[in-house]
Parts: structure tokens; C-alpha cells; sequence
């Protein structure tokens, strides 16, 4: 939820409006959608959208809203996460960012935004006494606070910006840091980040011919070996794999930069393959898979 008062106007929750889809995506390692929530608070905020993210191998959680008001007028501004009150919240000494925790569970919530001077804290689930959603009887009232609690975000003197609330697991071998904030419009560069500790994803665009165009989401240093190769029927055309006397396939030596690069293997002839396939490998000594097509 999210409320703001200031001087005689009130930012209405609508409950009669319909949020829609403006932004969504999804790959192995990451999804998001963006949605826009300004019909229900068209009294206040030209804009309003928020976006929810699952990023880093989908083992993080991201909360991003991003708004502006009608008016010049400051706001003082809450924005609500309700919690079931078996979760335990602890607001740690910096109030940005908060511990929860239920059973043997763990989960640090960092908040980030660019109105300064805000802090975070836990209250009963009720609404705020601005809110058409404060008194008994009405419509929208919340008294939710025998089951629920609300984690909130609070600012004052604000015209607009952003607020991200990231949720990051805390295990023994927790090692994950946190992801790269980024606005709404960029989100889509979550489903090629790097996994934290783990090497870059390759995701192959286009193969056609003998020319090969890749996305990398992180560098890879040192020289990596690229493969191109024939199959027919499921068997490589004419190739001694053990070898590397691959026929019909060209080898190359190359570091992989952050980036899309268009790869040009000279040589190559998928003349009778029913599918090509591209591989790139550690090195050929070890033959460590980078990247590998799924089957």
C-alpha cells in the first residue's frame, strides 16, 4: 500500500481500479513484471508504477515503486509491506533495512531510494489515519492486526522518486550481495545479470550460417575456446571430439567481454546438418563447459 498527506489533500486508495501490465520478462535466472498503479491514486501521483523482480538465480527478492505527485506541495509519504505476525521483524541500528524471521528462516530487507532521510519500522496492521482506509465502517478499512503486521517506509517533504526494498536470504553459506539497483525501464537486464559467485551466462541470439551472435552478462577473462558445430540426425558431421580434429567445425580463441559480439567462424559448413550447435569451454585441456545448449 502506500498513503500521503499533505496540507488538506490525501492520496485515496481506490479499490474500484484495475492495475495493468506494462512490463514483463523471464529467463533461468531471473523474472519481473512492472505494473502501473496511478488509477488508484489518481488524486495525488501523476504517475505511479511498481515492479517486482526475482533476480540472482531467482534467490532474491526486489520491490521497486517509482512515482511522482500532481503537486509541487511535499507529501509525507508511508509505503506498507504486510508481514503474518508470526514473522519476528527486527529493524536493525541503521533503520534502512530490516531482519525477519520465522522458524529457522532468515531474510534481510534492504531498503534504497533517493529521498533522503527516510526510515523504516513495523507497525499493527491498521491503516494510517490519513487513509480512507482508517475508521471502522469503511470502505477498504484495515484491522488486519491479529494476523498481520506492516513494515513501512516513511519520508516527509516528498515530491516524487523511488523506493526498492530488496529481500535476501541469510543461510550459513549465504554469499549473495546486493544486486545493482536499476529504474523500472532497465529491469530487463536482470535476466542477463551475472549470478553472484558464479561465472557469466552466454545466451546465444542468432546462428545463421557461419556467424554466431551472443550476449554475455559479465567478462570472462582469459582465452576461451568457441565451438560452432554440424549435427545430423544427432551426430556430429565427420568430427573426432577426443581428438579436436573437428571437421567441419572451426575452433576459436577469444575473451568474452561484457556485451552482444558477433562471431565469424570461417570455414564452417552445416551442408547436410539438420542443427548447429554452439559450445564454449574453459579451454581444451580441461574441457569445463561455460556454456553448454540445453538438449
Amino acid at each position: 500500500g502506500w498513503e500521503a498527506g499533505g496540507g488538506q489533500t490525501v492520496a485515496q486508495n481506490r479499490l474500484d481500479t484495475m492495475s495493468t501490465i506494462l512490463d514483463e520478462g523471464s529467463s533461468d535466472g531471473a523474472a519481473y513484471a512492472v505494473i502501473d498503479n496511478t488509477p488508484s491514486y489518481t488524486e495525488t501521483l501523476e504517475t505511479y508504477k511498481r515492479g517486482f523482480a526475482l533476480v540472482n538465480n531467482r534467490t532474491q527478492f526486489i520491490i521497486r515503486d517509482e512515482f511522482e505527485t500532481k503537486s509541487d506541495t511535499p507529501y509525507e509519504v508511508y509505503t506498507y509491506y504486510h508481514l503474518r505476525d508470526s514473522i519476528n521483524v527486527t529493524v536493525n541500528a541503521d533503520k534502512k533495512s530490516l531482519t525477519l524471521k520465522s522458524g529457522n528462516a532468515m531474510c534481510l530487507v534492504t531498503f534504497e531510494s533517493d529521498i533522503p532521510d527516510f526510515e523504516v519500522g513495523v507497525m499493527d496492521a491498521v491503516g494510517h489515519e490519513a487513509s480512507n482506509c482508517y475508521q471502522a465502517g469503511e470502505v477498504g478499512y484495515q484491522n488486519f492486526s491479529s494476523t498481520y503486521n506492516k513494515v513501512y517506509f516513511h519520508a516527509e517533504n516528498v515530491t516524487g522518486g523511488h523506493i526498492t526494498a530488496i529481500y535476501t536470504p541469510i543461510t550459513k553459506s549465504t554469499s549473495l550481495t546486493i544486486p545493482e539497483i536499476r529504474a523500472l525501464a532497465d529491469w530487463d537486464e536482470y535476466l542477463t545479470d551475472t549470478p553472484s559467485g558464479e561465472k557469466c551466462n552466454i545466451i546465444v541470439n542468432d546462428i545463421t550460417g557461419n556467424k554466431v551472435n551472443i550476449t554475455t552478462n559479465g567478462s570472462l577473462t582469459g582465452d576461451k575456446t568457441l565451438i560452432l558445430a554440424a549435427y545430423s540426425d544427432g551426430e556430429l558431421i565427420d568430427a573426432e571430439f577426443i581428438d579436436a580434429e573437428l571437421i567441419d567445425v572451426e575452433l576459436k580463441t577469444t575473451s568474452l567481454a561484457k556485451g552482444t559480439t558477433d562471431f565469424t567462424f570461417d570455414g564452417f559448413n552445416s551442408t547436410g546438418a539438420t542443427e548447429v550447435k554452439f559450445f564454449v569451454w574453459e579451454n581444451m585441456t580441461t574441457l569445463t563447459p561455460i556454456y553448454k545448449p540445453k538438449q
